[in-house]
C-alpha cells in the first residue's frame, strides 16, 4: 500500500518535472502546469498546434490560414482554396486545378525518354551483331565438321 502510494507520488512529480522543463508549458494559478496556448499535451510533452490554434488547439484556422498556430497566409488562386493544414490546394468543387498541364507535360516528356531510349537500344543491338559478325566471319572451312 505505502509502495504503490510512494509510486503514484514519483509518478506525479516526474510529469510535473518534466512539464516545467518544457518551454511551452504555463503555470497555473494553483501551481500546476500546462500547456500555453496554441500547444496540446501529447506524451507528457506540450506540442504545437497544427492547422488549429487556442487553449488544446480547440479552435480551427480561420478561412486565409493555415500551418502551425495558424501562422502562415494563403494566397490562392480562384480555382483553389485554403486548406488549413497544407494551404492552397486543389478545390474538389471545380474540375481543373490548373495542374494538369504539368501533368501532362510530365508524362509527354517521360514517353519520349522511354522511345529514344528504345531506339537507342536497337542501334546499339543492331551495330553490336554487325561488328560480332565481322569479327566471327565464319568460312567455308570451318562449317564442314573437319579439324
Amino acid at each position: 500500500m505505502i509502495f504503490s502510494f510512494i509510486l503514484i507520488l514519483v509518478y506525479q512529480l516526474q510529469e510535473n518535472i518534466s512539464a516545467q522543463e518544457d518551454k511551452y508549458t504555463c503555470k497555473n494559478q494553483d501551481g500546476t502546469y500546462k500547456c500555453c496556448s496554441g500547444f496540446y499535451l501529447f506524451n507528457n510533452r506540450c506540442i504545437e498546434c497544427f492547422g488549429a490554434y487556442g487553449e488544446n488547439c480547440s479552435k480551427p484556422c480561420a478561412k486565409n490560414s493555415y500551418g502551425y498556430n495558424c501562422k502562415e497566409t494563403c494566397n490562392c488562386t480562384e480555382n483553389k482554396v485554403c486548406n488549413k493544414y497544407l494551404g492552397c490546394s486543389c478545390n474538389t468543387k471545380k474540375k481543373d486545378c490548373g495542374e494538369s498541364g504539368i501533368l501532362v507535360l510530365v508524362i509527354g516528356l517521360g514517353s519520349v525518354t522511354l522511345s529514344a531510349s528504345l531506339v537507342f537500344v536497337g542501334i546499339m543491338f543492331c551495330r553490336w551483331r554487325i561488328h560480332l559478325q565481322r569479327t566471327f566471319k565464319i568460312s567455308e572451312d570451318n562449317t564442314s565438321g573437319k579439324i
